[in-house]
């Protein structure tokens, strides 16, 4: 594909989590924080341009307690903002639409909350994304590109190591061969979908605070948005590597009802 022209991170407020919120998971605060790919190539900080994308919303039913006194966003502060409403989507893709393509957009616990998320709640205004638009997630970007300074690379699965490995745990040729061919195939296969998901070490705050030097502590949609901007710039090269090689359209990412 082409060179990302504009990375798009995103991050959702919402009034509860997948498996915790009792009835329909709402959005209460948005954030669309757009850079140059170009800028974050050749910056050492933030990007002096940046297109942003911030609005609340009133979700009309109760936060979990747990989110607000971390956001601060309950349904008394929110019941004056507008509802997040096909206005709201239109002004959202108009937003996207003005970015430089190709645009990937990013969010952290991407695939399994963000993206599924919003795509339901634009979807039932009957509005949808560009469908040019790319998207990866985060938290399998830094797993990937952070992890070489917590991990040992394990022996590189060429054929005879993996001759040799299964030739010492097994002694059915019929076994030896399939075990061979699964080896090879996972040293192969690589997707933006891992079978096995990240663990908490890789949560947003925990990664920013462990790999720079930014002093970010507000807990709100922005300032994740900058966080994943920060790790972004400090790894540019591996980050925008990756990105290169994994991301999907948009399009695809299956729309969840929460």
């Amino acid at each position: 594909m082409d060179k990302v022209k504009t990375y798009l991170f995103l991050d959702l407020q919402t009034t509860g989590y997948p498996g915790t919120a009792h009835g329909e998971i709402r959005i209460t605060e948005i954030c669309l924080l757009a850079v140059k790919g170009v800028d974050v190539e050749k910056t050492r900080y933030e990007p002096r341009i940046q297109y942003k994308f911030k609005m609340c919303f009133n979700p009309e039913k109760k936060v979990e307690e747990e989110i607000s006194q971390q956001n601060g966003l309950t349904l008394a502060v929110l019941k004056s903002e507008t509802k997040f409403n096909k206005d709201v989507c239109n002004a959202i893709t108009s937003f996207v639409k003005c970015l430089k393509k190709p645009v990937c957009m990013i969010a952290h616990n991407a695939f399994k909350f963000h993206f599924p998320l919003l795509k339901y709640h634009m979807d039932r205004m009957k509005v949808a994304m560009p469908d040019d638009l790319l998207c990866t997630d985060s938290i399998y970007c830094y797993y990937d590109i952070l992890k070489r300074e917590l991990y040992v690379k394990p022996r590189e699965n060429t054929e005879e190591n993996c001759e040799e490995e299964c030739a010492k745990s097994k002694s059915d040729p019929v076994e030896i061969e399939r075990d061979m061919r699964d080896r090879k195939y996972e040293n192969l296969v690589q997707s933006v979908f891992y079978e096995v998901a990240p663990k908490e070490l890789y949560n947003l705050s925990h990664v920013y605070k462990s790999v720079t030097s930014g002093d970010l502590k507000q807990y709100d949609a922005e300032t994740n948005c900058r966080m994943m901007l920060k790790i972004a710039i400090d790894y540019k090269h591996d980050f925008m590597e990756w990105v290169k090689r994994q991301h999907c359209p948009f399009s695809e990412v299956p729309i969840i009802p929460m």
